[in-house]
């Protein structure tokens, strides 16, 4: 039976997949950090790694759950950058909140949340070059 960190993989694939693949990201597998609610996204990138780490919050409980995005390069550490925080700082409308922290209390919130971040991501790399 799957897990709800295995249906928000899936449901993150469909939505962010072919944004990140496009630019040469790859999903690490490990199912450790999956398990956690960590799923990254890397690819090399002159001498270092471009990631991109999506941290899922899940509330069983029945509260939202959540989910955050963050871009970072493993030679700036300190440079990592919550997409939302940068969608809100540049006036683009998303539903991400003031903190850059998507909430979903249903599947379709879940997908609508994720194809929201996915747009933003988009935008970002386009923005980046």
């Amino acid at each position: 039976m799957p897990t709800p960190f295995d249906i928000f993989k899936e449901e993150l694939l469909r939505a962010a997949g072919d944004t990140v693949a496009r630019r040469g990201y790859t999903l690490d597998e490990d199912a450790v950090p999956i398990r956690s609610g960590l799923y990254r996204f890397a690819k090399a990138a002159q001498g270092a790694l471009a990631l991109i780490d999506v941290q899922l919050l899940f509330y069983a409980g029945g509260g939202p759950s959540r989910f955050e995005v963050k871009v970072w390069r493993t030679d700036r550490p300190a440079n990592k950058v919550r997409l939302g925080v940068w969608l809100r700082e540049r006036g683009v409308d998303t539903r991400a909140d003031a903190a850059g922290w998507w909430e979903f209390v249903s599947a379709d919130a879940l997908s609508d949340a994720l194809q929201d971040a996915a747009s933003g991501l988009e935008r970002m790399m386009n923005a980046e070059g």
